[in-house]
């Protein structure tokens, strides 16, 4: 009787495998297909990396800077945030210089100064005289400015003398000066502006002279004293004069004041306002007859019999301007 012990022992699979040479084999006919459709597939082409050259050409012309200028109408107040510097600079691609004056280049302060040849009254009656360019302008008109010869020419240097060193100017600037005056020039402020720079102008380079504008209180030239006619550099002087408003009241004896105290030789005193007999009486007493006092009424002859007695008592002369 035989037991489980004395029979052999069988190993069962799951399938039938393949024997170790015929795997290899297999493995060698996959290599060897894969290396027949390399060889048989089209050559490659390797690419290369692309180069480009640029060249500059010598005769390109030069940059155009580009113009661009906007519009702003929200005031600097309202923009929060925002500096009035830099509001400014965005505003405006543009920078603002000087005018080209040439060739209405002012003669003004010149060693030889020129004549002031007349020009065509239609050619410049539409001109500004709140701007040095239009107040230029009118001044070479010469005789030319006052329509069908009313008004008087030089009724600002007339009484000018070549012993006179010193000029004082001292020019009624109120509200009152910006009525309508019949020449190109529009307004008796704007007439009175244009024979000032004329007058200045027949100055000699050794004499002095300054500006004084009055209304509520006096206003003196830029650089507030006397300066000589020859000076190198008159465009902000001229520049302030024909800028300069008319505005406020009329208050003369401040500004007789201080023109007397400069010790003038000569003071050209004009006014279209009715002025205090008193204040004038003041200024004739604090000037002592040293210098001479040359009064002018412009447009209407409110003042006259003060201005008479203003000129009469300091030896100097009295002239109506219509």
């Amino acid at each position: 009787m035989s037991t489980a012990a004395d029979e052999p022992v069988q190993h069962r699979t799951s399938g039938p495998l393949l024997p170790w040479s015929t795997a290899v084999a297999v493995h060698v006919a996959l290599l060897a297909l894969c290396g027949l459709i390399g060889w048989a597939s089209p050559t490659l082409t390797e690419i290369s990396s692309i180069h480009s050259d640029w060249t500059q050409p010598d005769n390109l012309p030069p940059p155009v800077p580009l113009d661009v200028a906007t519009e702003n109408d929200v005031p600097v107040a309202e923009q929060e945030g925002t500096s009035a510097s830099a509001i400014s600079t965005a505003s405006s691609s543009r920078l603002f210089t000087e005018p080209v004056l040439s060739p209405l280049e002012p003669v003004l302060f010149a060693e030889q100064p020129q004549s002031i040849s007349p020009t065509e009254l239609a050619e410049y009656a539409e001109v500004s005289t709140h701007s040095l360019e239009g107040v230029l302008h009118l001044a070479r008109m010469g005789t030319g400015i006052d329509r069908a010869g009313n008004g008087q020419d030089g009724f600002l240097g007339g009484a000018t003398r070549s012993v006179d060193r010193k000029i004082a100017y001292v020019v009624d600037a109120s509200a009152s000066m910006n009525h309508k005056h019949d020449s190109a020039a529009g307004t008796r402020f704007g007439r009175v502006k244009v024979e000032l720079l004329r007058s200045i102008e027949s100055l000699q380079p050794d004499q002095e002279f300054c500006v004084y504008f009055f209304n509520d209180g006096p206003e003196t030239m830029p650089p507030g004293r006397s300066v000589f006619r020859g000076q190198k550099s008159p465009m902000e002087l001229y520049r302030w004069i024909a800028e300069f408003r008319a505005r406020g009241t009329t208050k003369p004896l401040p500004a007789l004041k201080a023109a007397i105290s400069e010790q003038p030789d000569l003071i050209y005193f004009l006014t279209d306002g009715a002025v205090s007999k008193r204040d004038l009486e003041k200024a004739s007493n604090l000037n002592h007859r040293r210098a001479l006092i040359s009064t002018i009424c412009i447009g209407v002859a409110t003042s006259d019999k003060q201005l008479r007695f203003l000129s009469e008592q300091n030896g100097g002369t009295f002239t109506f301007v219509p």
